[in-house]
């Protein structure tokens, strides 16, 4: 089984500086056979380069909002909720929604618009001891919490002028903490006379647990510690007690029935000894919380806050939800370690009990939230994915999740099924959903989360609309119009504006394109050759590229053209040692690693993964042109790529009538940037163009499977001629790439549907060989339904001087051959006459 890439995020909370992954779990993760990625971060307890030494790769922050879906995101704190994106990946984190906490709805339903999943570490429990929890916190919680309270009670005495508590720092380690809590609690004690008493609510669990040791490790006498549990808290005497303790540590999380044990009327007594309470369960902002004096948090900036009593002495609440973050080191690596057993099974996250346990948690509470939503006017709009108009909303969705009716057995895609989405909106502005009784309008299925993985069913549908909702065309209509009409002045009627920017017909293709390359975004240019000057546009001048040596000459010319205008070099290297050691040929200016595998025409392979890992260490770009290989064989994001680039004139248009290029990204920030230039520029496709590279996508996998097949036949026959030198078809066994390939490729290391070979007799008999074929056609190009034959030297490579061609491997008897759709045999004996003809020439 392929593992999942585990990508540990920035903490984005104020004063977080925990992690749920250390150093020494980062090691075990990777000793067993998982790649993990690490968000740089300022403020994580442990260093960025203390995660790259345990075998990290660093990534940049926010990193994990455009990363595959094949990462599993790893955080300790929930999401920021300014933010309003779909989510569509696996999530690991303590999300604080299970137990209907304050916006948790609207954080689940992020969910169910993009697909993902919530597994929930907080409630990650053991399928077999009922009610361990395996990622436990709260001790820290409540050791931490029982800290500032000492600490708040010392400071009152002995600054009763200022008694809210200064700003406390992180301590390096739980010893320095408990070191420095007693000198505090020493001061104390010398300055009235004696020790605090100190109850502590919810003593039994865990959090109690903490606070209660802490006090026990300050060496305090069992009588000043007086600890009860939750039900102690619903007796009548309770309330007083508590104003004779001079801290209160509460350490029980809420429920329904909790009720307040600590009112304001109660702390008005003029005989209340209370002074500090700190509040571990930190539920000042629910109207049930039973401290019922105060709303809202504290920080380590501002640990306590007074609540104001016309009576008694000053009355201090902490109220700190990352309060394990005052000793993050040692909280986090007993954290990490008690969750690591289950990390080493996320490559079985679907099926693993823990896993399975808290999936079926996420999908109970998704189906809660979306009941309690429906109860509210406008509920659809919490599924209205406001800020993220990924084109691939629906082909990537990977939920199960149940969040029917009250007929229940309805999942996500079902719900979404039921929603009718408006065409257009998935490029440049909102999607926006509308409740609808019959059928959706216009379903884009695209929606087709139960087909996600099936190419074949993509290839036809990705993109695509069923119909036109305005006639019910099944084949989509050519929008020929360059302009748009507007209502009012820059209100435009539609989803459309100008053509240059976007129009239907190029957004269906550019949707489709991305989800075959498993992308997010695409992009389509009037050409490749525009598709490649975009890219290489968005670097500055005097940058470099590393590019392998053997890059097709047509994009060795625009790397020339871009040397000229933008001062931009170009370093060529072979791509084996670009895996070895791409850091040998970095310098400060590389900012692109540009790749073919296969290339054009050696069809040689590079290990994409090798090149991507070592460039983004480095903060390089990989870009890789698949237009050899195309989705269907090669997936180059899902290998590290950032941008994977096609000339969609060749496999993905397939029928030699479109001169076209595309580009898939899934970087929001590089899709913008290209899509600014692909505007400003104007190098865009024509609608009609688009629309013949969309119908030929709908027969791609139909056409590849066959010209690969013939491939693979006619390497074979090739390699038993006595008139072939050599033989270069990446599905051989004896290609010097085949390992990658097995790797790399999709279907089983699938070679492609071009064969290279060296003939014997120079470039007379590769001239002469390609002309009496009577299937194969003379001319440029490849990927159709025709088979094509060429001489790469005198024609695709003609740039170069023969010097140039021979030192990276083309030489003058060199043909390349493209399948086509005819039949294979037919295609051997064809080949094999031209050997003979070209022999008797």
């Amino acid at each position: 089984m392929v593992k999942p890439i585990i990508l540990l995020r920035a903490e984005t909370k104020p004063l977080e500086h925990r992690s749920v992954l250390t150093p020494s779990c980062i090691t075990a993760l990777i000793s067993a056979g998982y790649t993990v990625k690490c968000e740089r971060c300022d403020k994580r307890c442990f260093r960025d380069e203390e995660m790259e030494a345990a075998g990290a790769i660093l990534v940049p922050t926010n990193f994990w909002v455009e990363a595959p879906l094949d990462h599993i995101i790893v955080g300790l704190k929930e999401l920021m909720p300014s933010d309003d994106f779909a989510l569509e990946h696996v999530h690991l984190h303590f999300a604080h929604v299970f137990k209907e906490q304050q916006g948790w709805t609207k954080t689940l339903l992020r969910f169910a618009r993009g697909g993902g999943s919530l597994l929930d570490i907080e409630f990650l429990e053991d399928h077999v001891v009922k009610d361990r929890l395996l990622a436990p916190t709260s001790f820290y919680a409540g050791f931490c919490g029982a800290i500032l309270a000492i600490q708040a009670w010392t400071h009152q005495i002995l600054h009763p002028e200022e008694p809210e508590l200064a700003e406390i720092l992180p301590y390096e380690s739980e010893r320095k903490a408990v070191e420095d809590t007693i000198s505090h609690l020493q001061d104390g004690v010398k300055t009235i006379g004696r020790p605090p008493t100190i109850m502590i609510v919810g003593a039994s669990g865990k959090c109690g647990l903490g606070a209660v040791d802490l006090c026990q490790r300050l060496g305090l006498d069992s009588q000043n510690i007086l600890q009860c549990g939750r039900a102690h808290t619903s007796k009548p005497i309770f309330a007083k007690q508590v104003l004779q303790a001079d801290i209160l540590i509460n350490c029980i999380y809420l429920t329904q029935d909790t009720k307040p044990f600590v009112t304001m009327d109660a702390c008005r007594e003029l005989n209340r000894r209370l002074s500090v309470i700190s509040d571990v369960s930190c539920d000042g902002e629910d109207p049930g919380n039973p401290i019922a004096i105060y709303s809202g948090h504290s920080t380590f900036k501002r640990p306590s806050f007074i609540v104001p009593t016309s009576e008694g002495p000053t009355l201090s609440v902490i109220s700190i939800d990352h309060l394990p973050s005052l000793i993050p080191r040692d909280a986090s690596e007993y954290c990490a370690n008690q969750l690591l057993p289950s990390l080493l099974k996320l490559d079985e996250w679907q099926t693993a009990d823990e896993w399975r346990m808290a999936r079926e948690l996420f999908e109970k509470n998704l189906k809660k939230a979306v009941k309690v939503e429906k109860q509210t006017p406008g509920w659809f709009s919490q599924l209205t994915p406001d800020s993220n108009p990924s084109p691939d909303l629906s082909v990537r969705s990977s939920s199960s999740v149940s969040v029917g009716d009250q007929s229940g057995a309805s999942s996500v895609s079902s719900l979404m099924s039921k929603l009718s989405v408006k065409p257009g909106k998935f490029h440049n502005s909102p999607l926006e959903i509308e409740k609808t009784v019959s059928p959706p309008l216009d379903p884009l299925d695209p929606l087709m989360s139960s087909f996600k993985d099936d190419f074949d069913t993509k290839a036809v549908h990705a993109g695509h609309r069923k119909h036109d909702p305005a006639t019910g065309a099944v084949s989509m209509p050519i929008t020929m119009s360059s302009t748009y009409a507007q209502a009012a002045a820059n209100n435009a009627v539609g989803e459309y504006v100008y053509s240059r920017k976007a129009n239907p017909n190029r957004s269906d293709f550019e949707r489709s394109v991305a989800a075959l390359e498993q992308a997010k975004y695409g992009l389509a240019f009037a050409s490749g050759s525009a598709a490649i000057a975009m890219v290489v546009h968005m670097l500055k001048p005097y940058s470099n590229i590393i590019a392998i040596a053997d890059t097709y000459a047509g994009t060795q010319r625009t790397f020339t053209l871009m040397a000229e205008l933008l001062s931009i070099s170009t370093t060529y290297v072979e791509g084996t040692e670009l895996s070895a050691d791409l850091g040998k040929y970095v310098t400060a200016q590389t900012k692109m690693v540009w790749i073919e595998s296969p290339s054009n025409p050696l069809l040689r392979i590079v290990d994409v993964r090798a090149i991507a890992t070592q460039a983004h260490r480095m903060g390089i770009l990989v870009i890789v042109d698949n237009t050899l290989a195309s989705p269907f064989i090669f997936n180059p994001l899902v290998h590290g790529a950032d941008i994977t680039v096609h000339s969609a004139t060749k496999h993905l248009a397939g029928h030699n009538d479109v001169v076209l290029g595309v580009l898939a990204t899934n970087s929001k920030e590089m899709r913008d940037r290209l899509a600014f230039l692909q505007n400003a520029i104007g190098a865009v496709p024509s609608p009609f163009d688009c629309w013949l590279a969309s119908r030929g996508l709908r027969t791609f996998h139909l056409r590849i499977n066959r010209a690969n097949s013939s491939a693979q036949a006619i390497a074979e026959a090739l390699k038993s001629s006595p008139h072939v030198i050599e033989v270069m078809y990446p599905g051989l066994e004896s290609h010097p790439g085949r390992e990658i390939v097995k790797k790399q490729h999709n279907h089983g290391g699938a070679g492609g549907c071009l064969v290279s070979f060296r003939i014997k007799g120079g470039f007379k008999a590769a001239e002469d060989f390609c002309r009496s074929l009577r299937l194969f056609t003379l001319a440029e190009s490849f990927g159709s339904v025709q088979s094509l034959c060429e001489v790469p030297g005198p024609m695709t490579h003609k740039l170069l001087t023969s010097e140039q061609r021979a030192a990276i491997g083309v030489y003058d008897d060199l043909v390349r051959l493209s399948m086509g759709v005819e039949a294979p045999n037919d295609l051997i004996q064809d080949i094999l006459q031209g050997l003979e003809t070209a022999r008797a020439g």
